[in-house]
């Protein structure tokens, strides 16, 4: 179990808070044995064995029984001296050394009991008194409990996010590579084209737009997968940026029409700032749209209209004739198509 630095701490915050409750404790009057350094170093022998706790959380539980035991039966006054015995009790527990704490507590308690007896102690704890510290102790392994399942969740809520991060890095990578990726082909074959036959001058400038558009074109993956790579680096709990939204729609409608595909864009609503998982979202679905409509149909044109409401953001995208290259082959196989998205404006959850 990883340990913070709150955690690191324990042993010393232990020790003040019991080293002050027990003084507070024992200034009233008692016919039991006054403070001395022996019970000063039992008071400290207790929160110095907690720092063993993450390596043996069992063997420190049952070493932390002897220093409060041994200050009873020495006489010392009542006071709260079993802190660091809870502290050691919950952290097996939270260890998931649930049975092995409860034994081992039951087994502190016997042994206590029995070294009262040992040392035939005439003011030593008696039945009621015994059933109240089983009590004591059995609330605090209940608490150890309720903080093992409540870490349990938090954990798998963890695991959870960092799940659903990756699962959401690898939608980026796909679109990112898919649009890049099919830019870059469709530049490649139109200069592979020119060259397979007898270039003129002309010819040669169409190249080397293709080849500067191929250019343009990887330097912005290589700008997207750097800002993903960012994004996992810093981990779940590092700040998300994601690598595009819909303030890069211009310069998708650049590189589209680059590649043959004049893209208009259509705006209606006032415009206002996006949630970023709702922008990177639309940036997304338009993207793949527009990829759809230069790989499957022949237009040389497609629409895309952002429509901003009061609550949501309407996307659609058509091509020049309505999507009728793709509509054409769903209807040919008794389907249908329609490109458009309805995005509340509210945080994903």
């Amino acid at each position: 179990m990883e340990a913070s630095r709150w955690d690191r701490g324990l042993p010393l915050r232990v020790a003040a808070v019991q080293l002050v409750a027990v003084y507070v404790a024992t200034q009233r009057d008692s016919p039991r044995r006054p403070l001395d350094l022996v019970a000063v170093a039992l008071l400290l022998a207790g929160p110095a064995l907690l720092t063993g706790r993450h390596r043996a959380p069992v063997l420190t539980l049952a070493a932390s029984f002897a220093p409060p035991a041994l200050y009873f039966a020495l006489g010392y006054r009542y006071a709260p001296c079993m802190i660091a015995l809870g502290a050691a009790m919950v952290s097996a527990v939270r260890h998931e050394r649930r049975a092995a704490a409860w034994v081992t507590t039951g087994a502190g308690l016997a042994g206590y009991v029995l070294l009262g007896r040992l040392l035939d102690r005439a003011d030593g704890p008696g039945p009621v008194a015994v059933t109240a510290i089983a009590a004591v102790l059995a609330l605090v392994l209940t608490a150890g409990e309720v903080a093992r399942v409540r870490g349990q969740r938090t954990r798998e809520q963890r695991r959870a996010r960092i799940a659903e991060e990756r699962l959401r890095t690898a939608r980026d990578l796909h679109d990112v590579l898919g649009h890049q990726v099919s830019l870059v082909t469709v530049h490649a074959n139109l200069a592979l084209r020119i060259l397979d036959r007898e270039p003129g001058p002309g010819d040669l400038e169409r190249v080397r737009a293709s080849l500067a558009a191929i250019k343009d074109v990887s330097r912005a993956t290589k700008a997207d997968l750097g800002a993903i790579l960012t994004t996992l680096r810093a981990g779940p709990g590092g700040e998300r940026r994601p690598p595009a939204g819909l303030d890069r729609l211009d310069e998708l409608r650049a590189q589209s029409a680059a590649a043959g595909l004049a893209v208009d864009a259509v705006t209606t609503g006032e415009p206002r700032p996006l949630p970023s998982a709702v922008d990177l979202a639309a940036y997304r679905i338009v993207q793949e749209a527009v990829t759809n409509v230069r790989r499957h149909s022949a237009a040389g044109s497609a629409t895309v209209r952002l429509g901003y409401g009061r609550d949501a953001l309407d996307i659609e995208v058509t091509e020049g004739h309505g999507l009728a290259g793709m509509r054409e082959r769903a209807r040919s196989v008794g389907g249908w198509v329609r490109v458009s998205a309805w995005l509340p404006y509210g945080e994903a959850p």
